[in-house]
């Protein structure tokens, strides 16, 4: 049997799962599950990139600027590109992780 990879999306969707159970949104359709879910990730995404994106230094966000105005596929540059820019990007997105969580869950009523 082939080892599904895990991906960031995977990992979104478990986190955002998790606090949809905390806040107490657990007699929702599948459906209406999803919507959350998606929703939730539309709002979050952005936020991380951000932070990602934040954390580097000047030089490497000048860097990122020239890759970003290139022609064609570059999907695979810029993965390299935030892999060896040699930034910690931990800090940062555990920040926004948690804040989000604390606007979703512990406003909603949900303990942790």
């Amino acid at each position: 049997m082939p080892i599904k990879k895990i991906t960031q999306g995977m990992l979104l969707d478990a986190f955002i799962d998790r606090m949809l159970a905390k806040s107490g949104k657990t007699n929702i359709t599948s459906d209406e599950r999803r919507e959350l879910r998606d929703q939730m990730r539309a709002e979050l995404e952005p936020r991380i990139e951000r932070a990602i994106i934040e954390a580097l230094p000047d030089a490497k966000l000048v860097e990122l600027d020239e890759l970003l105005k290139r022609e064609g596929e570059i999907d695979d540059e810029v993965e390299k590109f935030f892999v060896e820019s040699g930034v910690d990007y931990d800090k940062a997105v555990e920040k926004v992780m948690v804040e989000f969580w604390n606007e979703h869950v512990n406003t909603a009523g949900g303990q942790e």
